[in-house]
């Protein structure tokens, strides 16, 4: 594992006068946090006790967990579990935790408010590209994603953005009525992985009651 201090991680900063976006591009172009400049208040959580870190062996299969979870917001592709790729002509090429975009360093370009992120796949041809724009006045982001294969073959890839919200008592979730959501983990209370419903219901569950 190498770990390298914060100081020394190279962060690039976008600031309005509402709001401030700090990425970490040492860190796999990590978000990593997001400012409220009137409150002070820093939306993503991180971890506690870890410093900021490369580990060595990022494909080994619990590296994400047990060294790259640091909070911030990562991307997760070509997959997010660790797996092994099921189809030719890559069948039986394993695809690390969290899949590889949160340890590689991603192609950087800035023009403005606006910071560009781009990841190609070692473990399979594919690029992921991410655009972020803060407005100039209102504490606002756009995101834009674009995910491409380079096979000359169809492939399977996943990708899911991964943030971890510093969450705190009397917050809450607002989603559209009858946004589409699936059950996610193993042992949720909501009912099996995959189980699918619509906002704001789940079974008995109402999540706005």
């Amino acid at each position: 594992m190498t770990v390298r201090d914060r100081s020394a991680i190279h962060v690039l900063r976008l600031d309005n006068p509402a709001m401030q976006v700090e990425f970490a591009t040492d860190l796999g172009g990590k978000i990593a946090q997001i400012v409220d400049q009137h409150m002070g208040r820093k939306w993503l959580a991180h971890h506690p006790r870890l410093a900021w870190r490369l580990p060595d062996d990022p494909d080994a299969p619990d590296a994400y967990v047990r060294l790259g979870d640091l909070g911030g917001w990562d991307e997760c592709c070509p997959t997010v579990a660790p797996s092994t790729y099921p189809l030719p002509p890559f069948a039986g090429r394993s695809l690390p935790d969290h899949g590889e975009c949160w340890y590689r360093r991603p192609d950087e370009r800035r023009d403005g408010l606006t910071v560009e992120h781009r990841w190609r796949g070692a473990s399979l041809p594919f690029e992921l590209r991410r655009i972020l724009t803060l407005d100039p006045d209102e504490p606002r982001i756009t995101l834009d994603y674009a995910l491409r294969s380079f096979a000359n073959t169809p492939i399977s890839l996943l990708w899911s953005a991964h943030p971890l919200i510093a969450i705190e008592p009397g917050m809450r979730l607002d989603l559209p009525h009858g946004t589409r959501v699936a059950v996610a983990s193993a042992g949720s209370p909501l009912g099996p992985a995959g189980r699918r419903f619509e906002w704001p219901l789940c079974e008995s569950i109402d999540f706005q009651s």
